[in-house]
């Protein structure tokens, strides 16, 4: 793995929120655990990019029927981040990882009998597929491979 170093991370939400978590009332943002979030559980930033934050937090707050936040007043959040290892999808042995660890839970579904995830629609005209189950389920299983492989070693 790969250490990627510091970047600026972006997060769009409700001005609430990101006052809460600026005055230290808060200590994190809530992760979200969608089975449909496209990269997987967490806290979703935009890489060096306050302005999709930005924008990400308006169509919120314009959409409020499609997602399970709501935003009253779009606010963007911002943080100095060390990424660690992180998979980074502009890599390509993350491209790997992911792709690997995609025939490996393809596997373990088929051996046991159950339908892998499917991406859909999460509204009509959704071109998109916004639901990404199957994209979600293969995140996580990459960082619980991760995870797993930490403990062993």
């Amino acid at each position: 793995m790969e250490s990627f170093g510091i970047t600026l991370g972006f997060h769009g939400c409700d001005r609430k929120v990101g006052e809460q978590i600026l005055s230290g009332h808060q200590k994190h943002l809530k992760v979200s655990t969608n089975p449909y979030d496209w990269l997987g559980s967490g806290a979703y930033f935009w890489e060096n990019d306050a302005d999709r934050a930005r924008k990400w937090a308006h169509m919120v707050k314009k959409n409020p029927q499609h997602f399970r936040q709501k935003i009253e007043e779009p606010f963007v959040l911002g943080a100095i981040m060390d990424l660690g290892l992180c998979l980074d999808l502009t890599h390509a042995s993350c491209l790997d990882e992911i792709r690997l660890a995609h025939q490996s839970m393809a596997n373990l579904f088929h051996q046991t009998g159950i339908a892998m995830p499917v991406n859909q629609p999460g509204f009509t005209g959704d071109l998109d597929l916004v639901k990404r189950h199957l994209d979600c389920a293969t995140v996580n299983f990459v960082h619980q491979l991760r995870e797993d492989s930490s403990k062993a070693a």
